[in-house]
Order: C-alpha cells, then structure tokens, then sequence
C-alpha cells in the first residue's frame, strides 16, 4: 500500500502549548531535529516529552492526525505498563451513554485490581451527536468524582469546538504544570518527504515540485499531503497555485474522518459544501469578520459575521 492508501507511517509529530507562537516556514514546521531549526521553536516538543502531565488536551484541525497520535501515545503508555482506556466519544448519541462509559471504564480498572493510575483517553471531544456543551458538563462532572491523585486523561478535539472550562477543572484538579492544552504542529520537510518516499521512486522531485508552486503549506497537513502525492502520482499536478489550492479546499471540505462517514456524518454533498464554503468566505472577507455567530446579525448588520464569534451558520440550510 503507501501513504495515500492510508498506511499509518511511523514518523515524529510535535506539540507546542496552545498560545504558544510556533514558527513556521512556507506552512512547514522547521524540523526540532535540526541542529539550528530546534533553536527556532523551543517549545515544540514530542508528545511523549508531556507525559508528566496529569492532563493533556490534544487540538488539531481536521485532517491533521491527532487521532493517530492518541494511538500511538496509548500504546506507547501501555507498553510501558501504564492502564490506558481509551474512549471513542464520537460512538455516543446522549449524555448517559458517555458517563456510562466513564463508568464501565472505571469498573474495569477497579476488576483489574487497581494497577496504578487510570489514563481515560478521550477520542473525539467534537464529535458526539448531542451538544459539545452538554458534554463538556458530563466529562467535568464525572471526572470529578475520581480520585485525581490516580487518574490521568488525555483528550482530543478540533480547535474550533473545544471548551475551555474543562482546561479550568483540570488545573483545579492539579495545580500548576500538572495540566496542558497543545496543538499539533505541521509537517516538517522530513515527514513530507518520508510521505512521498511510500508513493514515488524520487521524492526530492515532488518537493522540489511543491516549492515551485508555493504550496508547502497544503503539504504539511497529512490530508491534503494524500490528495498532492495521489495527483503527482498520476502526472496531474496542478502547474498553477490556484489549481493547487482548489484541490486542498476539496480535501479540507471533505469528511476526512472515516467513523463520522460511517455514522452518517459526512453532511451535504461536497458541491453543496463548497458552495457554502465560497459564501462564508466571501461575506467574511467583505465584512472584515473571521467566523460566524450562531444567533444571528450582529450589530453591524454583517450578516451574522464577527471577528470575536464562534459558531456555525444556519442562515443557509446546507451549512444545516
């Protein structure tokens, strides 16, 4: 198989703290490998190099593979005997379902005989199907009867969408440095080109190609790095940057997440999505605002558009 068929790769991904200003160069991370590139980004560090944290709240944007590098942090933990039980958050239609599985996991510890702590691995904060809100209430409520001298959590979500009253709970819980929020970092040049090696006998040329284009950034995100090496690969890279940029708004608009298709969450078909995209970004860029607020116009009458909201459009029924 290869990269653009899906093969997990086993390569090194970085973490910097979320209000932290990570450098970047062409949208691709400098590597922390590097002799002088690891001066640039000082607090970009391995996940595993955060594993003293009581807790850590792991943000990504779709596509980025922060799922995978839950994976691979469970097992990493597991194979040094830690009790990691990992729960997938998008498998749960109401509140009850997620605190009984707090509760079953809990259970199971307990059955084992209490081996250490207990690291709860939460997958998927934003993907429930009932509100992030609802469920930001229930994780606090339910940690909170734990013990927090023997328990640990890690816990994933898009950026857009996370709560920040649960990162209030967990510095409540443990105090000081105990706790972190972390974004993952791009690609470096050298994941790009270990992408590549699995999918084109040269993949110097594919780099030297990207450069060409000023597209870097499309390649420094694993999901739009598939849709350049798949096209590269058939001999129809895009020449022009504005060819280059559609297809990584294609893959951006799509459902990258293969369980959120399978519940039935994949949403309006992509022409609609797009559709949809090409409004909300042309109000947003007439109206000097970046996200939309869910409750309607604002004062400016901008259409619902602001530069401090956050939310989701329902003026138009295929962003529904």
């Amino acid at each position: 198989m290869g990269f653009v068929a899906g093969d997990q790769l086993v390569w090194s991904r970085w973490w910097g703290p979320e209000h932290a200003e990570t450098r970047l160069f062409g949208g691709v991370l400098p590597d922390p490998r590097d002799d002088y590139a690891r001066f640039v980004n000082g607090h970009v560090k391995e996940l595993k190099d955060f594993a003293a944290c009581r807790a850590l709240v792991l943000l990504g944007e779709p596509g980025t593979g922060k799922s995978c590098e839950l994976e691979k942090e469970i097992l990493r933990r597991r194979s040094s005997g830690q009790y990691v039980e990992p729960i997938l958050l998008g498998e749960f239609l109401t509140a009850s379902e997620v605190r009984e599985a707090v509760r079953d996991a809990v259970a199971r510890w307990c059955e084992d005989g209490s081996p250490g702590d207990l690291t709860l691995a939460f997958d998927g904060f934003d993907e429930p199907l009932f509100a992030v809100g609802n469920l930001a209430d229930v994780l606090e409520r339910e940690l909170g009867r734990l013990d927090s001298d023997r328990l640990r959590v890690l816990i994933t979500s898009r950026r857009s969408v996370w709560r920040g009253r649960l990162e209030t709970a967990f510095a409540r819980w443990w105090p000081g440095s105990a706790s972190a929020t972390l974004v993952l970092a791009p690609l470096t040049m050298r994941e790009i080109r270990q992408a590549a090696a699995t999918e084109l006998t040269d993949p110097d040329d594919f780099v030297t190609s990207l450069k060409a284009a000023g597209v870097e950034l499309l390649a420094a995100s694993p999901m739009t790095l598939r849709l350049l090496l798949a096209a590269y690969a058939k001999g129809r890279m895009p020449t022009q940057r504005r060819e280059i940029y559609a297809l990584g708004v294609e893959g951006l608009a799509a459902e990258a997440n293969a369980d959120r298709a399978d519940r039935g969450r994949e949403g309006p078909p992509l022409g609609i999505r797009l559709s949809a995209a090409e409004q909300l970004a042309a109000v947003s860029l007439l109206s000097g605002g970046g996200t939309v607020d869910p409750t309607g116009p604002t004062s400016a009458g901008a259409g619902g558009v602001g530069p401090g909201r956050r939310g989701r459009c329902r003026s138009d029924p295929r962003c529904a």
